[in-house]
């Protein structure tokens, strides 16, 4: 009762506005301190904040069904045979659980706080991705070797994925895009220039389904900003050279392109035969035999999945009996789609509750200022789970979890 008494929501609303603004910051940099400051955030609303929970509003109905894409790796447990593996992935998915429970049952930030928290991963972000091109810049320089400025190398951060960073990149595209037209016209010319660098960064990343993320969320804002068509096919066109171009610049990426045209055998992974060893394979070739050895698993156990902490046991096992050796004895390759991840572990129970997660808060926001910005983000984290299993990876879960949470659960001003 005395914790209570002394609520007061004006230090409430700070409190929780700027442990946000630590977790963005965090996210980027420093692994633990992410973890430090999100137990932080729950510690304060488990002691000090005012809670809500109605299970008649639809508030509380979303913090329900987000809070279910934790409790199924939870049902998962049942049924699983590594306890080990399990236990570390439900201690790793806790961010799924911790965030829907604590910014939906509290009413702490609203509209100003979120479009702080916003532009504080816009800033993080981008400093981020600034230090990484001039250090790398400075290491090409040195050697001359052009991979020190693309993909992975790129990255001088450590628990960084291209494609974790090219996500960031573009959702802060979509913040900037989102402000424009609040700004002055001297401060527009700066967010141009910081998105023309972001989106450079993006091209240097050098992965496919980021780079398509990236276009889908320019041609949005086009056709939402520009009227006049001629404008529009300018800019389209614009966009179809900066991709030749980056292609031929850019060896990686160009080398991308190629085979994602590439259809013939030769670069291709004949399953059931030992033909995957002593040979360099891209990353489209290696992608559909885990795919097809993944639905292997899915074929046996599409109801229940395999359970929480048997998923990749089992990933490997199919990669054997397929003679997909590269896999199965030299790697250790999850599905490699965030669908498929669910559907192999949790079966097609756990698979409708991710859909539903990502359908159902479409409809949840209607007349909120962040509502573009969240579809767009939605889509991001849907295009992006297409070629990878983001809830495998700390900054992965964060990010969803984080930015999912803060959309939905907002407080109008």
């Amino acid at each position: 009762m005395g914790l209570l008494a002394k609520h007061n929501p004006q230090t409430e609303a700070k409190v929780y506005t700027w442990l946000c603004i630590g977790i963005v910051y965090s996210l980027v940099y420093w692994t633990l301190l992410n973890s430090i400051l999100c137990l932080a955030l729950s510690a304060y609303w488990l002691f000090f904040s005012r809670k809500s929970f109605n299970i008649s509003t639809i508030r509380s109905r979303m913090v329900v069904l987000f809070s279910l894409l934790y409790i199924v790796s939870g049902i998962g447990m049942l049924y699983t045979s590594n306890i080990e593996e399990g236990w570390f992935r439900m201690q790793q998915r806790i961010p799924l659980l911790l965030f829907p429970i604590v910014l939906g049952t509290s009413s702490a930030l609203n509209d100003t706080a979120i479009k702080k928290i916003c532009y504080h991963f816009v800033a993080a972000t981008s400093i981020a991705c600034l230090a990484s091109f001039v250090y790398k810049l400075f290491e090409y320089l040195h050697t001359g070797n052009p991979t020190m400025i693309t993909g992975h190398d790129l990255i001088i951060f450590p628990d960084l994925y291209p494609y974790i960073l090219g996500l960031f990149c573009n959702l802060c595209i979509i913040i900037i895009l989102q402000a424009l037209p609040e700004c002055s016209p001297g401060r527009t010319k700066w967010l141009l220039a910081l998105i023309v660098f972001l989106s450079l960064f993006i091209l240097l990343l050098s992965t496919r389904t980021i780079i398509a993320c990236w276009m889908i969320v320019i041609l949005f804002f086009v056709f939402r900003y520009l009227t006049v068509p001629l404008h529009r096919v300018l800019v389209g066109l614009t966009m179809i050279f900066i991709l030749v171009t980056s292609g031929a610049a850019i060896p990686s990426l160009g080398k991308q392109w190629k085979e994602l045209i590439n259809f013939s055998n030769a670069h291709s992974i004949q399953l059931d035969k030992d033909a995957s060893l002593n040979q360099s394979w891209g990353g489209k070739a290696i992608r559909v035999a885990i795919w097809n050895c993944s639905m292997d698993v899915v074929r046996e156990h599409w109801l229940t999945g395999v359970g929480t902490g048997d998923i990749q046991d089992s990933l490997q096992t199919a990669y054997e009996n397929r003679k997909f050796f590269f896999a199965s004895r030299y790697n250790r390759y999850n599905t490699h789609d965030q669908y498929l991840q669910i559907l192999v572990g949790h079966g097609i129970g756990g698979l409708a509750v991710f859909l539903l997660c990502l359908i159902v808060p479409v409809f949840y926001l209607k007349g909120s200022p962040f509502r573009n910005t969240y579809l767009l983000f939605l889509l991001l984290f849907a295009i992006g789970g297409v070629t990878e299993v983001m809830l495998d990876v700390n900054k992965g879960i964060v990010w969803y979890s984080f930015f999912n949470s803060i959309f939905v659960f907002r407080k109008p001003d």
